[in-house]
């Protein structure tokens, strides 16, 4: 993978374990068939399943296969997520990072829940989720006016307090590859 252009790497797909071309083919197909509609969650994940079950067998074949699944199927909803947002860039100015909320959120990821930065800032291109393993936190894009409702609350907090990060604090969070708290991010 290291070895392409970059321009291919962006549209390499590759499974650990799986080096028969025609294999990982019928699993990126099975992939893409979830959001087409062609297939359902339980079809493509029994698919992708039997294409690992030389090497894992089993349930072994069933749970990776299940994380096969979540995780390039919400990659490329991240992707088309993200494209239909800077489309809509001039309507929803910001955006928000929310995580799942649960005992499962990473500390890096809830240091950034509730968090707004200005719509496609380079901090995106670090955080825009998943932007780890497994990780199921999501945007939400917010009006101007909804966000200078929040401003007046953001006056005198810390800077790891803060909801609302824009221009130079934005730039710095990015630039160090710093969270709000002070984390590294990933």
């Amino acid at each position: 993978m290291d070895g392409l252009l970059p321009e291919l790497r962006a549209y390499a797909f590759c499974i650990t374990g799986l080096d028969a071309f025609d294999q990982l083919a019928r699993v990126r197909d099975l992939v893409q068939a979830v959001p087409a509609g062609e297939k359902t969650w339980d079809q493509a994940k029994r698919g992708i399943a039997k294409e690992l079950d030389d090497s894992l067998g089993g349930k072994p074949a069933l749970r990776r296969a299940e994380l096969l699944l979540r995780t390039h199927t919400f990659r490329g909803y991240a992707a088309a997520r993200y494209r239909l947002l800077m489309q809509q860039a001039d309507v929803f100015p910001f955006w928000q990072y929310k995580t799942h909320g649960d005992g499962n959120v990473r500390p890096s990821h809830a240091a950034l829940n509730g968090k707004i930065f200005p719509a496609g800032h380079p901090i995106w291109q670090r955080i825009f989720p998943p932007w780890d393993w497994g990780c199921r936190c999501l945007v939400v894009p917010r009006l101007k006016k909804d966000v200078d409702k929040l401003r007046p609350d953001d006056a005198g907090k810390a800077p790891e307090n803060l909801v609302i990060y824009e221009g130079a604090m934005a730039d710095a969070i990015s630039d160090a590859g710093m969270l709000p708290n002070g984390m590294k991010l990933n």
